[in-house]
Formats: structure tokens, sequence, C-alpha cells
């Protein structure tokens, strides 16, 4: 909401212009409803009470919206992932502000800034999202 306020335009939209487009992610979208086309890997959600698996590919994106609402494969997540950690389309000052990462209380070892993790080292985003299934929130 705050996308669309600042600037008038649709998040996917502007996540299309400044994100996929400059990273030539040619095999990366983002979806306005739950139909993927072609060939994809498909998502599966665990069911923490009865251990079943669910397919949970197709799922409105309107459920996370800019948070999780983005598809792709692993050559054009492994561009976006470099991107993401290094900054490439952030000025440096906002690279700075972001890795000023901060404890989660979790363990000392897990640490967030602005929408990135370290994990021990490891910085990137696993990508969760918490939601909940059967009156149980599960992430």
């Amino acid at each position: 909401m705050i996308i669309e306020q600042i600037t008038g335009n649709k998040t996917g939209d502007e996540v299309t212009n400044r994100v996929i487009r400059p990273l030539v992610l040619s095999n990366t979208i983002y979806p306005t409803d739950g139909n993927i086309t072609g060939t994809h890997s498909h998502g599966y959600f665990g069911d923490t009470v009865t251990g079943a698996l669910m397919d949970c590919t197709f799922m409105d994106p309107s459920l996370t919206g800019a948070a999780g609402c983005m598809v792709s494969n692993l050559p054009d997540l492994k561009i976006y992932v470099e991107a993401l950690v290094k900054g490439t389309l952030l000025s440096p000052q906002m690279q700075a502000e972001r890795l000023k990462f901060v404890n989660t209380g979790i363990t000392k070892f897990v640490q967030y800034g602005l929408g990135i993790f370290d994990l021990g080292g490891f910085i990137g985003h696993n990508g969760g999202i918490t939601v909940q299934h059967n009156n149980v929130l599960q992430s």
C-alpha cells in the first residue's frame, strides 16, 4: 500500500520496472492471480497437525502481496540474490542502512536488517511467510 500511495502505480508494475527489468530476470514474474504458466516447481505446505503435504502452488498472491508475490527460476533467483546482498539496485547509503542488523531475540546468530537476514554470516532472506491454516499460525 505504501508503494502504491507514494508512486501512484501498482506494486507489481514497480517491482517489474525497478527489479525484474533492470536485473534482466527473463524467467521471473509478479503474478496478479494464482495461475502460473509454463514449467514450474510446485510449492507444498506441511500441516503440522496431520503431517499431510498440501500443494499450495495455486494460491491467491494477494495473501502475501509484495512480500512474496514473485515467481522465478533458479538462474534468475541467483541473479536476484546477488543483487539483494550486494545492494546493486540501491544507493551505497541505502545499502549501508539495510545492513544495520539487530538481534531478533531468536538466537545470537540470527539478526535482521531492512528486509534481509544475517544468519551467522549467510546474508539473504529465506522467503518464508507466516500463514494461518486450521486456526494455527505456521511459518
